[in-house]
């Protein structure tokens, strides 16, 4: 649903799913910012892209866009972001890959590393679910 359908505004951005902090359980639905503001924990994914016909263990590095909130302009080696209400995490791999480095591929091409990270600074409080592509 979009943000305003809710009675928030266009600005708050995308609604996220916030986490109960002791099971880590979704317990509600809010605007990204809302969920910043009051330190939510939120769900999210990370995926490490991993290159595909060598010999060396190789995995894809991006440089992050020097308008994001955390550690912009540097580089990175995961690619991530925050699940959408309902979506699953390796629906979220996938739109997160195919909309930061422009490479389409089905959620069933994410394997898990079986570790979810919990990820917090100044800005953020994420319970962040990993997988390789």
């Amino acid at each position: 649903r979009d943000p305003q359908e809710w009675g928030f505004d266009p600005e708050d951005g995308e609604l996220v799913e916030f986490l109960d902090d002791v099971t880590g359980r979704v317990v509600g639905i809010v605007p990204r910012r809302t969920a910043m503001q009051s330190r939510l924990r939120v769900r999210g994914i990370g995926v490490l892209v991993f290159e595909e016909g060598t010999s060396a263990c190789r995995v894809l590095c991006h440089q992050r866009s020097k308008t994001k909130a955390t550690f912009p302009g540097r580089w990175d080696m995961l690619v991530g972001g925050l699940c959408r209400p309902g979506e699953t995490s390796e629906e979220a791999a996938a739109r997160e890959v195919a909309e930061e480095l422009g490479i389409k591929v089905g959620a069933e091409h994410f394997r898990p590393f079986g570790i979810t990270a919990d990820v917090h600074d100044d800005v953020i409080r994420c319970s962040c679910e990993t997988f390789a592509l």
